[in-house]
């Protein structure tokens, strides 16, 4: 149901770096050749600078549409710093079809490093649409690193909400927190419940801001991984992993496609909405 392509060199280049380093495939070079020999595995650096990606996508085997995607180094929406990037982050947000949020369950402990992380994305929703007004396109916040959470199991986990229970999103935060925890799907695991409130409680900020102001809302939990990394290490505010020796990616892909079908719906009713007002316009005029 879902397949991407990139359509130019950075973004494969980008992608191509990303697998040598995860699965430890170095370069070789010699007069006129070029062969892969083995290196360490590691994870790819943190965003330095902000990037352009860019794909083709299909959906559904017969929707095909362009995809620009920025990438950026989160501290360049911190509340708490000034630097040159923030304006261009918020103008290309202000411009964009969607919004994946995407955020590090590693840092539940840091209160302040937490707090801070949500406030940047309240920042940024206020932007788009102030003052409670509807939010005009899709968003979804993606919880990472999903395999480090007491209770999580893989698939049937991913996406938080039923797609017949969008009806909790038109609620407050206090009413869409209480379906929720109630539905079987969560209160059956009585571990993954705990996990579930726990970053709920954390982005209450950010969910009070996005509930009841849209139903193209939606919260994920993925892995990269599919399993905890070892970890070997620390350095300056952060902790150093591995990559397992089997990766298997949970849900990574679901939020993406999901981002990309609600794309296409929210166009759908806006060019039905403009038709709508246009036949009505010319039945009074008539």
């Amino acid at each position: 149901d879902l397949q991407i392509s990139v359509i130019d060199n950075a973004t494969a280049g980008e992608f191509l770096a990303n697998y040598r380093s995860l699965w430890g495939v170095g370069a070789a070079t010699d007069v006129g050749t070029v062969v892969d020999r083995r290196g360490e595995k590691k994870f790819p650096d943190p965003t330095a600078a902000d990037k352009i990606l860019k794909f083709n996508a299909i959906t559904d085997k017969s929707k095909k549409v362009s995809v620009v995607t920025y990438d950026y180094n989160g501290r360049a929406v911190a509340i708490t710093d000034r630097i040159d990037l923030k304006d261009k982050v918020l103008d290309f947000m202000q411009g964009c079809n969607g919004i994946l949020f995407f955020f590090d369950p590693k840092t539940l402990a840091a209160e302040l490093q937490s707090q801070e992380h949500v406030a940047s994305f309240v920042s940024m929703l206020e932007r788009l649409a102030p003052l409670k007004s509807r939010l005009p396109i899709p968003i979804a916040l993606v919880v990472t690193k999903a395999d480090i959470l007491p209770g999580f199991t893989g698939e049937s986990q991913i996406m938080l909400i039923n797609p017949e229970d969008e009806n909790f999103l038109a609620e407050d935060f206090e009413s869409f927190l209480d379906r929720v925890l109630s539905s079987n799907k969560i209160a059956s695991n009585s571990a993954w419940a705990g996990s579930v409130r726990n970053i709920l409680f954390k982005l209450r900020e950010f969910l009070s801001v996005v509930v009841g102001r849209t139903l193209d809302f939606q919260i994920f939990f993925v892995s990269n991984t599919g399993q905890t990394p070892e970890k070997i290490g620390t350095e300056v505010g952060r902790s150093i992993y591995v990559p397992p020796a089997k990766i298997h990616p949970v849900g990574v892909r679901e939020p993406f496609y999901w981002l990309l079908k609600s794309i296409f719906r929210s166009k759908k009713i806006s060019r039905f909405r403009a038709v709508a007002k246009f036949v009505t316009l010319v039945s009074l005029a008539w």
